[in-house]
């Protein structure tokens, strides 16, 4: 993952069959309890997960879920800001505009 983030970080899977991720130090950065995961931006710490049913997203810049309710594959992140469907969100999940 070093080029979505300036550390490197891997994808790792426990014995439940979730997945997380680890750095090279092989310290758990975030546990395996997601589904799925899944790359959004090649240049941005953000990145995507399944919960249960639910898709989540994850700033590895702050290591924090994002709280943003994902209902759409229309996913695009630019550097200081994340649009889901027509909201546009801060990387905090904020929101800070959206089309009605």
């Amino acid at each position: 993952m070093k080029n979505n983030y300036s550390k490197d970080l891997f994808v790792y899977q426990d014995e439940n069959k979730n997945y997380g991720l680890i750095d090279s130090n092989n310290k758990i950065v975030v546990k395996a309890i997601y589904s799925e995961i899944d790359y959004v931006s090649d240049k941005n710490p953000i990145i995507k997960f399944v919960y249960d049913s639910d898709t989540l997203l994850y700033n590895l810049a702050t290591n924090k879920e994002l709280p943003i309710k994902i209902d759409t594959d229309e996913i695009i992140i630019k550097d200081n800001y994340i649009i889901v469907g027509k909201t546009y969100y801060n990387y905090s999940g904020k929101i800070i505009y959206s089309v009605k």
